[in-house]
């Protein structure tokens, strides 16, 4: 759902602390993409990430790819905390 809200704007980024599965966030980042967002699965874009049920990757979107890095350098902050 976070990932939409960064597509509708609601959100000006979003990130993940968790590894969460692929599959379950392929919709959303779908949608988040298509709105102009940018999204990263862990170091790799979204078409790098590996699609099957045991793939697991902390999760970052924003509303553009400036920002995106922005919260990936936040996200690895919170990973090493």
């Amino acid at each position: 759902m976070s990932l939409c809200w960064v597509a509708a704007g609601r959100f000006d980024a979003m990130l993940s602390l968790r590894p969460c599965r692929s599959v379950d966030a392929a919709a959303a980042q779908l949608i988040a993409r298509e709105a102009g967002g940018a999204v990263a699965f862990g170091d790799r874009a979204p078409e790098e990430a590996a699609l099957d049920l045991d793939a697991r990757y902390p999760i970052a979107a924003a509303r553009g790819s400036a920002a995106l890095e922005t919260a990936r350098a936040a996200q690895r902050v919170a990973e090493v905390a």
